[in-house]
């Protein structure tokens, strides 16, 4: 399946878009090419998954598979130094769906929401609302993978 996200930092949080989180998201990564694809494991509450990622930037091919916990805590530890933690929040925005990322642990502080689009027409015309801040999407130190094992970037917020 085609991913195509834009990313953004957060320049404030709107009134009620921490009411219901969808969840804490725990992430590692078992792989992260040189070529920017990777393999990461994700619990999202009671749900477990592995993911493969392409490299890329606005466009990436994703593939999602369904995990056991045992096949989960088997490959955690495999994991270790390559991890995140966040609450996820869904946010409407018109007729689109934003994802905001509060992040735990060393991240602490960084907030992210993404938005993810049908085509790179519908993303390339979207006009972010006031509350958004920078866009990070063509930011490589803002991918999970490398916030996972770099921690926040400099000046980040």
């Amino acid at each position: 399946m085609k991913e195509i996200e834009r990313k953004f930092l957060v320049k404030r949080l709107q009134k009620d878009c921490r009411k219901k989180p969808l969840g804490l998201f725990i992430q590692g990564y078992i792989a992260i090419s040189d070529d920017g694809s990777e393999v990461r494991i994700r619990k999202e509450d009671s749900k477990v998954y592995l993911t493969v990622k392409s490299s890329g930037e606005l466009v990436r091919e994703e593939k999602e598979v369904k995990m056991t916990k045992k096949q989960f805590e088997i490959l955690w530890p495999l994991t270790a130094g390559r991890r995140i933690e966040k609450i996820r929040y869904k946010i409407k925005l018109d007729n689109k769906i934003a994802y905001l990322d509060i992040y735990k642990g060393k991240l602490k502080g960084l907030k992210i929401v993404e938005v993810e689009f049908k085509s790179i027409k519908e993303a390339k015309n979207f006009i972010p609302p006031d509350w958004f801040s920078r866009e990070v999407t063509y930011d490589k130190r803002y991918k999970n993978k490398n916030l996972a094992i770099d921690g926040l970037p400099p000046n980040n917020l």
